[in-house]
């Protein structure tokens, strides 16, 4: 696939937490970036270690909340709470689009949005908008900000990088092998979403495309200064959650299953790792640590690209700095000599390699002399065994209850942790609570930048704490606008409109409603605004695109109830059958564009039932509504 850019322009303390001051130590390095106090991508850095490297001074308070006009709707649904065939009890592992995940850098705040798809830049003092980039689908998981831009990719197959200053596109990579759309997740996407994120180190960007290996997944390495192809691969593994990176390898999260590992350089697929899995992963001087199993909470620590396991520590989240891990596990966050925990680890595995072999030697030696002295060592390596449980259970430093299970960073000696309603930080050193605050939904996304906390929950709703705040929280809420539409051609296209909708089951039944054309948007706005059927615009123009997305979000209708895409009305982009309805709006390319669709647009259109409207104006300007049914074949 080729990248394409526009014209060249120019770029542009362990005690409690009661002192002025926590200084916050630079832990990891920030790959493609020159400021030191940002946290550029998810989790901080490319290792997702979740380590910041700013200042805080405490105690902190709400600077301002942003509240986005709709809460985040995730692409998968929880897993039932309890397997009753497996007798275990399940639990969540596709969780990266719970929140709107933020990175910021450079006095400003970016995020993601699973709804509307678009790509928005915050003023990080005041929580205002500075500029928005549309896209015509959902963005699951955070941009990376590196090189003086923003990279994403979203469910379009599409990957973004945009002029972090002023949202302006830099390049756009298409990932996806093809243009097909498809219904998934309840939306309109490409057969090909970017559901890995864009992983930036200097000047490569990595990234995938596909959930399906039947269908094709690929892995991507492109020039991250003008997104020129450098390599891709073919994986049979399906990539859900945020890559990691290590200074060999690239490890892909795969949603329930383990992640897999890739060679860097070839983007080669060595192998998938065993077990089962979640999207959370962190990399550690080279080591891997990932998700848990079915029916049981724990992280599983592997070396490089081999696969024998080094430590399992209890968990769902966790923190490594130097020897020690903090984790979170069962309503408690602890401290866990990890170092040493790996050590005695590769001793257990040795003693029971050799207690097992010495049972089979008793086997064989049966009634034999030397048999009773091969009992004895068997049962010495029990008492060893036995000693060597006592020392990784001394293993744990401290425990304390803590009810926040959602999310994990560290900021200097203090861990924050993210939970129902509120947000708390914990001492490193003993892990007493040196602070919260209320938040409103679940906090599954953490961020520490440049003196502030920022806290994003599954309500849409973004919190940012600081040390010094003058005055009150500000407070920055989206709403829909309400625009009223007095012109006669808004009053024509009310009255077809209304005609449509008691003509067709747009307003009671579920489906999808395709409308070709539609060049200013109030036909759509009018349609989504019914209920029922949720409405696909198909505009061969992109600038007005833009527009009809822009103008649909202010209506609180983008994402929600319609969607807008661009492309050829000569060869449709989407899936045999998929609309129930299709509507082929006045004033537009689609009705010079008639005769061609003819073919394939009953190619798209729902067998049994699916029907075809045309809106034309005659010389009195009365809209006229035609109908045709799907021919029979």
């Amino acid at each position: 696939m080729e990248a394409t850019s526009p014209a060249p322009r120019p770029r542009r303390p362990g005690a409690r937490w009661a002192a002025l001051l926590i200084v916050l130590s630079v832990l990891s390095p920030l790959a493609g970036t020159t400021f030191a106090q940002a946290w550029p991508t998810y989790q901080h850095d490319p290792q997702r270690s979740g380590i910041a490297s700013c200042s805080l001074a405490a105690p902190l308070h709400e600077q301002w909340r942003y509240e986005a006009m709709h809460a985040p709707k995730p692409a998968w649904p929880p897993p039932a709470v309890r397997d009753i065939w497996n007798q275990v009890t399940s639990h969540p592992r596709v969780t990266f689009d719970r929140a709107m995940q933020l990175v910021a850098g450079d006095g400003r705040v970016y995020f993601g949005s699973s709804v509307d798809g678009r790509v928005v830049c915050l003023d990080s003092a005041s929580g205002r908008i500075v500029w928005e980039y549309f896209t015509s689908a959902p963005i699951r998981l955070a941009p990376a900000l590196a090189n003086g831009n923003i990279y994403f990719g979203g469910d379009d197959g599409l990957v973004h990088c945009l002029d972090a200053a002023t949202g302006e596109t830099v390049w756009t990579f298409r990932a996806a092998p093809t243009d097909r759309l498809i219904p998934g997740n309840d939306r309109i996407i490409s057969s090909h979403p970017v559901r890995t994120g864009v992983l930036v180190e200097g000047d490569r960007a990595y990234f995938g495309a596909g959930l399906l290996p039947t269908e094709g997944v690929y892995l991507y390495a492109v020039n991250a200064n003008n997104g020129e192809l450098i390599w891709k691969q073919q994986a049979d593994i399906s990539p859900q959650g945020f890559l990691l990176s290590s200074r060999d390898h690239l490890y892909a999260p795969t949603g329930r299953t383990a992640p897999a590992v890739f060679d860097k350089q070839t983007g080669k697929l060595l192998h998938q790792l065993e077990g089962s899995g979640t999207t959370f992963a962190l990399v550690s001087d080279d080591t891997l640590t990932y998700g848990y199993g079915r029916g049981s909470e724990g992280l599983q620590s592997v070396r490089g690209g081999e696969r024998v396991s080094l430590a399992w520590i209890e968990g769902t989240h966790l923190i490594i700095r130097g020897h020690m891990a903090y984790s979170f596990h069962n309503n408690s966050l602890r401290a866990i000599d990890r170092a040493r925990l790996i050590e005695l680890t590769a001793v257990r595995t040795q003693l029971n390699a050799d207690r097992q072999r010495l049972a089979g030697a008793i086997k064989q030696a049966g009634d034999a002399p030397q048999a009773e002295a091969l009992r004895q060592q068997w049962s010495q390596l029990g008492i060893e065994l036995e000693a060597n449980g006592q020392a990784m259970r001394d293993c744990l430093m401290w425990q304390v209850d803590c009810p926040h299970p959602y999310a994990l960073i560290l900021a200097g000696d203090v861990l924050v942790a993210g939970g129902d309603e509120a947000v708390a930080a914990y001492d490193l050193g003993s892990g007493a609570e040196v602070w919260s605050a209320p938040v409103r939904g679940k906090a599954y996304g953490l961020a520490a930048a440049e003196g502030r906390l920022l806290v994003s929950t599954d309500q849409g709703v973004i919190h940012a704490f600081a040390g010094a705040v003058d005055g009150e929280s500000a407070l920055v809420a989206e709403k829909p606008s309400n625009v009223a539409h007095a012109t006669e051609a808004a009053k024509l296209i009310e009255t077809v409109a209304t005609a449509i909708i008691e003509r067709a089951p747009i307003a009671t039944r579920p489906g999808y409603c395709l409308v070709l054309g539609d060049d200013d948007g109030l036909l759509t706005e009018r349609l989504a605004q019914a209920g029922g059927m949720f409405i696909v615009v198909h505009q061969p123009d992109e600038r007005t695109a833009d527009t009809l997305r822009k103008q649909l979000h202010r209506a609180g209708l983008l994402g929600t109830r319609a969607s807008v895409h661009t492309g050829s009305l000569q060869a449709l982009p989407y899936t045999d059958y998929f609309a129930n309805q299709i509507v082929l709006a006045p004033g537009s390319a689609a009705v010079d564009h008639l005769r061609t669709l003819a073919a394939d647009g009953y190619r798209v259109l729902r067998p049994s039932g699916g029907q075809v409207r045309l809106i034309t104006v005659n010389s009195t300007d009365r809209a006229l509504v035609g109908r045709a049914a799907r021919p029979a074949n």
